[in-house]
């Protein structure tokens, strides 16, 4: 791995933000690629509302839109600053077609989970992609095992991840019940902000003229941004029962441990320059 490795990133979701901080930090240039409407509900916790607002900051290191390739490109070689490009996702094709240029190395940090990846081992010397549904040698090079457990960032080089499991972590004794998800497809709206407080009843926000209403108490984690389209089952709000703003914003374990394995997969496996 050359040192200024030029590593396409796909979603600026809290686990492909995490990786594009940690690259950035270690001397990499990151580029970004989301989509004009992203469907991370993280907000404190990725850079994906750059697409959005032209900025996003997270722990030191500013994700800016770009216009263009020519100044993803520019800024991918600038200190402090990681370049995004919001984009349809039918335009997400190689780094050489995106960007005009190739890149040493391409991560899938979509984390689709019962959707099957598309082959993408041929987009750059070395394709990595993270979570279920990948086999290394298909349609990456390697894959990154992204369920908790013991090999929660583990480099895969032959094999497939672990399935998705659909399980929730518990948290003071809460799992599902910590998530509200789209009922249909529609038009999501709310008055609230990451970190408001709820209570159980309470209503939090709007698909349509559908109210979502939280079961239990807690700060909001995460949240879709207002205004945008969302899917029938996409996961829109998120509450941390906890009422802890420390795990509501920043870089947390998961994708921090995430982000390591890529960093050794492009340290350790060939192809990436």
């Amino acid at each position: 791995m050359e040192p200024d490795c030029l590593v396409l990133i796909k979603s600026a979701s809290d686990i492909g933000s995490a990786v594009a901080h940690l690259l950035k930090t270690e001397g990499l240039r990151p580029v970004l690629l989301e989509k004009p409407e992203p469907g991370a509900t993280r907000r404190l916790m990725c850079y994906a509302g750059a697409a959005i607002t032209g900025r996003a900051e997270m722990e030191g290191l500013t994700a800016q839109r770009c216009s263009g390739a020519g100044q993803a490109l520019e800024l991918s070689g600038r200190p402090g600053i990681i370049p995004l490009l919001a984009l349809p996702q039918e335009e997400w094709k190689s780094p050489a077609e995106i960007l005009g240029v190739p890149a040493g190395a391409v991560v899938d940090a979509r984390m689709r989970k019962k959707i099957h990846p598309e082959v993408q081992i041929g987009e750059a010397p070395l394709v990595i992609g993270i979570g279920p549904g990948f086999t290394a040698g298909e349609q990456c090079h390697a894959v990154i095992e992204s369920n908790w457990g013991d090999g929660l960032g583990r480099v895969i080089t032959s094999g497939s991840s672990q399935d998705y499991t659909g399980k929730h972590r518990l948290v003071e004794g809460h799992g599902a019940d910590r998530y509200i998800y789209s009922p249909h497809d529609g038009l999501f709206t709310t008055g609230l902000d990451v970190l408001a407080r709820v209570e159980p009843g309470q209503e939090v926000a709007r698909v349509d003229d559908t109210p979502l209403c939280s079961s239990i108490a807690g700060l909001l984690r995460g949240l879709a941004y207002p205004g945008q389209r969302v899917t029938r089952g996409a996961k829109v709000v998120e509450i941390d029962p906890k009422f802890a703003e420390e795990s509501c914003r920043g870089i947390k374990e998961r994708p921090a441990i995430i982000a390591r394995g890529v960093l050794q997969a492009l340290r350790d496996l060939p192809g990436a320059g």
